[in-house]
């Protein structure tokens, strides 16, 4: 598919239809099905594909990994899900494509990223506030719109710091904006070995986006660009850190790979999200919403939350826990017994099991 500068491929026999894009994840679907495979993954593949985050999208910054808990928590993490094979090695562009100036193409294509992987693992740091979490509507009445933003959604205080207004259940809080922060592998990087002085990047949304290089190293002449997940990485944890803020109080670890659980793998207290979204791919603004709806809707029906499988359809699964030895005794048992695998399978179970409910 890179050779031939292909972002989707289409297979069709006398009884189905398949759809395979850039990111190695497929769907198939019976003929019958063909108006279900046009709306939830033909279309939105086209309108929206793959592309990752240019490096202008973000403020610069550098920070020292060796001085960061959640750096070297990450580094542990990817070590420890190598002996699952969730996450395979990737390869170098150059490898794959010959000549030159098809080279070239890729490269505009890919914004300078020099191989391709499979997954990502991340640390979100806890959320970060400045006063009240939370106020009161007395309080809200008294804040001041936010350029961009509607007035009865968004406000700011005197000192900048945002809150939002939203439903939780049946009662509306008022809750501030926090600001996020996060470790995560760089694009391309091995991320079962990391790297921990470069190969690990820190993001942070604030009232933009914030990427932190390690210190000493030149984005310029390195190989290290964000991920193309930044979308999913940060929806998450400020959608967490909103509505479910007792899982990431501590941080949270977050990994994505390119298979799905089935819905026995899930004990009480964990929850899925997702089976039904249209399947927009990987690294995508609305992934990101996606992501952030589905736990949005799981904070406000359930309390205590250990942890969440955010599922994308034709695409993987993204885990989210409170705590990364829980998430890696909990994705070890479910290769052992045959419950989360790479590819499809689970998938289509966890779909019956969705229109069984």
């Amino acid at each position: 598919m890179i050779g031939t500068f292909s972002e989707i491929a289409i297979g069709i026999s006398d009884t189905h239809i398949s759809i395979l894009n850039m990111n190695l994840s497929d769907s198939t679907y019976a003929i019958a099905e063909m108006d279900r495979f046009v709306m939830h993954s033909l279309i939105p593949k086209i309108y929206v594909p793959i592309l990752p985050l240019p490096m202008s999208r973000f403020t610069l910054g550098e920070y020292d990994p060796r001085q960061s808990d959640y750096a070297a928590k990450l580094v542990k993490l990817g070590r420890e899900m190598q002996a699952t094979g969730l996450l395979p090695t990737g390869f170098k562009i150059d490898n794959a494509i010959e000549r030159k100036s098809h080279r070239d193409i890729v490269d505009w294509m890919t914004k300078g990223r020099t191989g391709v992987s499979y997954g990502f693992v991340a640390y979100a740091e806890p959320p970060h506030y400045v006063g009240a979490i939370e106020i009161s509507e007395r309080e809200w009445e008294n804040l001041s719109p936010v350029e961009g933003f509607s007035r009865d959604e968004v406000r700011q205080n005197e000192i900048g710091r945002r809150y939002i207004k939203t439903r939780i259940g049946q009662q509306y809080a008022f809750k501030q904006i926090p600001d996020i922060w996060l470790v995560s592998s760089r694009s391309g990087s091995d991320k079962t070995n990391l790297n921990l002085e470069g190969d690990i990047l820190r993001v942070g949304l604030q009232e933009k986006l914030l990427l932190q290089l390690p210190e000493g190293i030149d984005a310029a002449a390195a190989d290290i660009k964000p991920s193309y997940d930044i979308y999913v990485m940060v929806a998450m944890a400020l959608s967490a850190a909103l509505y479910v803020p007792e899982l990431i109080k501590n941080g949270a670890p977050m990994v994505h790979f390119h298979g799905y659980p089935a819905k026995e793998w899930f004990e009480p207290n964990e929850y899925y999200i997702g089976v039904e979204n249209p399947s927009v791919p990987c690294g995508t603004y609305e992934s990101g919403v996606f992501n952030f709806l589905g736990i949005h809707d799981l904070g406000d029906r359930y309390d205590d939350i250990a942890l969440i499988g955010a599922i994308e359809p034709d695409h993987g699964t993204n885990l989210l826990a409170s705590d990364g030895e829980y998430l890696i005794a909990r994705v070890k048992a479910g290769i052992d017994r045959g419950q989360i695998e790479l590819g499809g399978k689970h998938f289509a179970s966890l779909k019956e099991s969705l229109a069984a409910s």
